[in-house]
């Protein structure tokens, strides 16, 4: 009982916000004339993050926040190019 709370009231509306985040993220790379690589990967999170709240599944909506998030601040701090 205690996970589905967790994951009702805490992993899906942190899920919907990098989900959000992450599609607007995604627009704005394609607004741009040129497509850079990174935005493979941030649509390939908000696929894990859309599963996992269709699916409510702790452990792809960890995994897909965690991605996200990562890859979000490699990007900012230009790790990934």
């Amino acid at each position: 009982m205690k996970t589905a709370r967790i994951v009702q009231h805490w992993l899906i509306p942190a899920a919907l916000l990098s989900a959000n985040t992450a599609l607007i993220h995604l627009l704005y790379l394609l607004s741009l004339n040129e497509i850079p690589f990174h935005s493979l990967y941030i649509f390939l999170c908000i696929i894990g993050l859309i599963t996992g709240t269709v699916t409510k599944s702790k452990h792809i909506l960890i995994a897909a926040n965690a991605a996200y998030w990562t890859i979000l601040f490699l990007v900012l701090s230009g790790g990934i190019a």
